[in-house]
């Protein structure tokens, strides 16, 4: 007996759908998927109680990554505008927080850096002068 479509089918045909001819055209909504297509996000605060699947430990990572970016950045950037500036040289620039951003990034095996630099198949951004 067939079976009938499913929630796998609708994503199915939603990722078949766009292709290297047609991505360009597409509206934005036709390539994101629904927000339940990943089940069992793993959530930081119930990292010891519900048990992390082996294949969602990147995105487990990934989250921790970013938490950890916005509260250096958070502090870097609180800490500058709360000091009175003796001498503005001494402050870290955009440099600073591009190359940690970098560090970040390159040492995670899980994240492709390209697709946060903006540059196919390179790690560094077209846009910082």
């Amino acid at each position: 007996m067939w079976e009938g479509r499913d929630s796998f089918d609708e994503v199915r045909a939603k990722y078949d759908a766009v292709n290297e001819d047609n991505c360009a055209i597409k509206h934005v909504a036709d390539l994101k998927l629904p927000e339940d297509t990943v089940s069992h996000l793993p959530d930081i605060k119930e990292v010891n109680i519900n048990p992390v699947f082996p294949n969602r430990t990147a995105l487990l990572h990934l989250h921790n990554m970013a938490l950890n970016r916005a509260f250096f950045f958070s502090y870097i950037l609180q800490s500058r505008f709360h000091r009175p500036a003796i001498n503005a040289t001494y402050d870290p620039g955009m440099m600073y927080f591009f190359l940690s951003t970098i560090a970040d990034v390159a040492a995670n095996p899980k994240i492709n850096s390209s697709g946060v630099y903006f540059s196919p198949e390179m790690a560094y951004t077209p846009s910082y002068k």
